[in-house]
């Protein structure tokens, strides 16, 4: 280890004395220049965290609504029918968290898994299962996630052409 020592001599051998220059220390330029770079570093950093805290938000919805649709699947393949309660399809604790509000609406032949957003930053979701037929009249359920856009939840259509069910005004995410 090295140990250096710093002596402040005149050229003619007596002790010099510090005077204002020679103080160590920040200039109040250099204090400023260093504040103003942090500021524009902290409003482009921080609108970007605050937008990925939405998005981790809005993902957790598309895939509770994907569970959801998965779920509706199972309940009709062991029920016959579409549930309408999200209690039956053992969701309720989703709407305990408070981001989005969740339901499902239905009929006999088609349903809908909507999370609505209580937060007009972010967007909201339908999940879509509905009951097709296929060439041979057989019964095919199919499902579909629509996304809207921010504060709104999207209202995709059926519409029935013969036996089979055609959705329209869905975004997908």
């Amino acid at each position: 280890m090295f140990l250096s020592y710093r002596h402040n001599y005149k050229p003619n051998g007596s002790k010099a004395r510090l005077n204002w220059q020679q103080q160590q220390g920040f200039t109040l330029i250099e204090l400023l220049v260093v504040m103003v770079m942090a500021g524009v570093l902290a409003t482009i950093a921080l609108p970007a965290f605050l937008n990925q805290a939405a998005r981790a938000r809005q993902t957790k919805a598309i895939n509770a609504v994907g569970a959801m649709n998965r779920a509706q699947h199972s309940f009709f393949y062991e029920n016959a029918k579409f549930s309408n309660s999200i209690n039956e399809l053992g969701f309720a604790h989703l709407n305990e968290e408070g981001d989005y509000l969740y339901e499902v609406k239905g009929n006999t032949k088609t349903t809908r898994l909507i999370a609505n957003p209580q937060d007009s930053s972010l967007r909201g979701y339908v999940g879509l299962v509905y009951l097709n037929r296929d060439a041979q009249d057989n019964a095919i359920l199919s499902s579909l996630l629509c996304q809207g856009d921010q504060g709104a939840v999207p209202t995709p259509n059926f519409t029935a052409v013969g036996n089979q069910v055609i959705v329209g005004g869905c975004v997908a995410p």
